[in-house]
C-alpha cells in the first residue's frame, strides 16, 4: 500500500513503514518502523504538541468567532 510519501508492507501479518527515495540514481526505501511504532510515536508527539486531547463538548479558545 501507498500513501503520500509513505509505502506500508505487511510482512508475516505485521505491518512496516518505509520510505522511498533515490540514491546515486538507484530507487531506495528507508525503513521508518513498525506501523505500530510510528502510530504510537505519532500519538505521544500530538499529546506533546497539542497539550492534551481536545473536549468537543467544551467551547473552544482561539480563532472562532464570538457570539455576541
Amino acid at each position: 500500500m501507498k500513501y503520500d510519501d509513505y509505502i506500508i508492507r505487511e510482512i508475516k501479518g505485521w505491518y512496516y513503514v518505509y520510505k522511498p527515495g533515490n540514491m546515486n540514481y538507484e530507487i531506495r526505501e528507508t525503513y521508518v518502523g513498525s506501523l505500530i511504532d510510528v502510530i504510537k510515536t505519532y500519538l505521544k508527539l500530538k499529546v506533546g504538541v497539542l497539550g492534551d486531547t481536545p473536549n468537543p463538548t467544551t467551547p473552544g479558545v482561539g480563532f472562532e468567532p464570538t457570539q455576541g
